[in-house]
């Protein structure tokens, strides 16, 4: 390229290194968009992740519902068999229906508290993780909007 005369040699290295910029600064813009890329792909995973260990959390908490509801009932249904049987043997009929029936409110009201907060726990557990997706979300695609505008302006900075 040296071997025009001295004017257009000039203007070739001149050229040649706005290109070389124009290169350097597109090369620039695009690792910039890769790089919000790969974030908003690290997002992405951590979302699924976060929904697996939710899923798999309410699982847990069903199978421990069960296991409760279960036990409480047997235990209550062995309570009530002893009761009755004392009861009836100590004092009489009538009161067996009273002690019963006292019994089984007993159980009931705490085999529902037991499950209200089970479910509110859940429910908590819940909200926090999609409020931290949604934020983490929003984040990366501001990052990534950030990215692509800066990208685009490098290229047309250097296109001038």
């Amino acid at each position: 390229m040296r071997i025009c005369s001295s004017r257009s040699g000039s203007s070739s290295s001149s050229r040649i290194s706005s290109s070389s910029e124009f290169l350097v600064i597109a090369a620039a813009a695009v690792a910039e968009v890769a790089l919000a890329v790969v974030e908003v792909v690290v997002v992405v995973v951590v979302i699924i992740i976060i929904i697996i260990i939710i899923i798999i959390i309410i699982i847990i908490i069903i199978i421990i519902i069960k296991v409760v509801v279960v036990v409480v009932v047997v235990v209550v249904v062995v309570v009530v068999e002893v009761v009755v049987v004392v009861v009836v043997v100590v004092v009489g009929v009538e009161v067996v229906v009273v002690v019963v029936i006292v019994v089984v409110v007993v159980v009931v009201v705490v085999v529902v508290v037991v499950v209200v907060v089970v479910v509110v726990v859940v429910v908590v557990v819940v909200v926090v993780v999609v409020v931290v997706v949604v934020v983490q979300v929003v984040v990366a695609a501001e990052a990534a909007k950030a990215a692509a505008a800066a990208a685009a302006e490098a290229t047309a900075a250097a296109a001038k």
